[in-house]
């Protein structure tokens, strides 16, 4: 009989708790009485807590009673009201936590008491309810200037989770995260760097989780005001008392679109390019809303530019053969970048005059600059003017390079050789207009100056592309019976960049049609092994819009060629 009493209780302060939140919700922050509501407001709840306080504490009771607490402190902060009666209310919520599982405690010092709680209550129900409270206890903390205990109870939650993370529990782990966030939108940052541990523990299922969790979480974060999360109804959230700037969130250091190209980024590395597609097809529209675009206002080092999001996902949509959203994708990079590319594009290789007389020596990574002689004679400041524009040109001939050269492969994918061929054609032109030279006069010999453009990433990035771009434009070349053409632009190809093992297959298997046997058999011999080598290796250096999606060579189609040039070399041999 009490049992059911009891439940009818629980039952009647829980909708009394929700009615009384409602209520304030629907009340403007801006309206003339709204201290008056709010110190209503606040007396109603310390009376529900009165309450429910009249009774002795239970598990299925607890976490409701923390709840009416956690409302009850935040509308006395909204009234500046911070006196020893909230704290004692604080620490009494704690007490009857304790009390209603049974543990034994301390009762002189609070900080004991949130110990007890992290080290020996495991209920969820009640874990959620206190962490509502523990962020609210910092507050008061923080008002008194008790900078100690603060510390000290941050350091229980840290060590709460990042040791669930260290008994290999991550999904225990993740809990405590998703109740953090929950309680304080500041957490965020703590379950991205979750996701980044798991990430570097190759456990991947965890880091999905993570980022998953994240994205829906920053998502909805203007569903707060419309009540759309599952604690607007039961909690007083702080944003209801006070006026939050829309660009709030830019003070946390993870956002939307981050975790976003996260998710999406990490799902196309592990060849789940349906999901990939998916993700960054939500992160296109998103640039089209106004709420995401302050998000670029500033710098931001972990997100990449807009035009390398939109490679990504052609990148994406190519391996989920969506050919035409490939082309209305490149397109929008393509025609917005070729209109800011300039003629031509002259870089200069910076060299330290030591470095003329042993180039073995440098330890460091040579620099593009782009400052001409006649520069050197104007102020600093112009010449790093100067060099910011063509660096940023250089980003665009790359943009729209990778842009032409998926809708090369897109079209070549489609059956449409003339148009695949025309966009790998604009591909290698756009990238022509780029001259990378070496310093005048300072003694630097041709082939020095050749090893150091091989050792900057800019330089691999063009050379990559063009030997893509050639090999490309080769096969469609070939599909059209036009194989000495074909063997020009793999030819091309290897030149641009010796480690393409497409373009070595390709230069075999035109030769061998040609009737350039010898020939063939010689160049895969000097030349197959060490292409395979360093085909994984070579695509480490490179961003992930820049993924070669032609058809790779497969095992068999290798050993088909290798069988074939060793059972014309044996006859040769015979022959002879």
């Amino acid at each position: 009989m009490e049992s059911g009493l009891h439940r009818g209780c629980l039952e009647m302060w829980s909708e009394e708790n929700r009615i009384l939140v409602v209520q304030l919700k629907n009340i403007s922050v801006h309206a003339a009485n709204w201290r008056e509501i709010v110190q209503q407001s606040y007396v109603s709840f310390s009376k529900l807590l009165e309450k429910i306080q009249g009774l002795p504490p239970t598990i299925p009771s607890i976490p409701l009673e923390l709840t009416i607490l956690y409302n009850t402190v935040v509308l006395s902060l909204s009234l500046s009201d911070v006196n020893q009666s909230v704290n004692s209310l604080l620490y009494e919520g704690l007490v009857r936590g304790l009390e209603a599982y049974d543990a034994h405690f301390d009762r002189l010092d609070i900080t004991k008491l949130w110990a007890m709680i992290f080290q020996n209550i495991n209920d969820p129900n009640f874990i959620q309810a206190v962490d509502q409270l523990i962020y609210l206890q910092c507050v008061l903390w923080l008002v008194c200037n008790q900078l100690e205990k603060i510390d000290n109870v941050l350091h229980l939650l840290r060590d709460r989770g990042f040791v669930k993370w260290r008994k290999d529990r991550p999904q225990t782990a993740l809990q405590y995260f998703r109740w953090a966030l929950q309680a304080d939108i500041q957490c965020l940052s703590a379950l991205y760097h979750a996701a980044m541990v798991y990430r570097r523990l190759e456990m991947v299922d965890a880091e999905l989780e993570a980022l998953n969790h994240l994205s829906v979480a920053l998502e909805s974060w203007d569903q707060y005001k419309v009540g759309n999360d599952v604690d607007s109804q039961v909690l007083i959230r702080p944003e209801q008392l006070v006026q939050i700037p829309a660009t709030c969130h830019l003070l946390t250091s993870v956002n939307w679109v981050h975790v976003k190209h996260s998710l999406a980024g990490r799902f196309l590395q592990m060849g789940r390019v349906e999901a990939a597609a998916e993700h960054y097809l939500d992160l296109l529209a998103s640039f089209l809303e106004e709420s995401q675009r302050e998000i670029f206002v500033v710098a931001d080092h972990t997100i990449p530019r807009i035009p390398e999001i939109y490679l990504e996902a052609a990148v994406a949509l190519l391996h989920c053969q969506r050919f035409n959203d490939v082309i209305t994708v490149s397109e929008e990079i393509a025609s917005k970048m070729t209109c800011l590319i300039s003629e031509k594009l002259t870089f200069e290789i910076t060299v330290n005059e030591w470095l003329s007389s042993d180039c073995s020596k440098s330890t460091e990574a040579p620099e593009i600059d782009t400052s001409h002689q006649t520069c050197h004679l104007n102020s600093f400041s112009e010449s790093q003017t100067l060099w910011a524009k063509k660096k940023e040109t250089l980003n665009y001939i790359l943009w729209a390079a990778t842009a032409f050269l998926y809708q090369g492969q897109a079209f070549a994918l489609l059956k449409n050789n003339k148009e695949s061929i025309t966009n790998f054609t604009r591909c290698v032109n756009l990238l022509l207009k780029v001259q990378v030279v070496g310093p005048p006069d300072l003694g630097v010999p041709d082939d020095q100056i050749e090893t150091l453009k091989k050792n900057m990433i800019e330089v691999k990035i063009l050379q990559k592309l063009k030997s893509l771009a050639f090999v490309g434009r080769g096969i469609q070349l070939a599909e059209r019976g036009q194989n000495r053409e074909a063997l020009q632009n793999f030819q091309l190809s290897l030149q641009a960049y010796h480690d393409n093992f497409e373009a070595v297959y390709h230069l075999v298997e035109i030769l061998w049609k040609l009737e350039r046997k010898q020939e063939a058999v010689t160049y895969w011999l000097k030349q197959a092994e060490a292409e395979k080598r360093h085909k994984v290796n070579a695509s480490e250096d490179f961003p992930i819009f820049l993924i070669s999606c032609l058809k790779e060579i497969s095992t068999s189609e290798e050993e088909a060629v290798s069988k074939k040039l060793d059972g014309y070399r044996s006859s040769f041999a015979t022959r002879t």
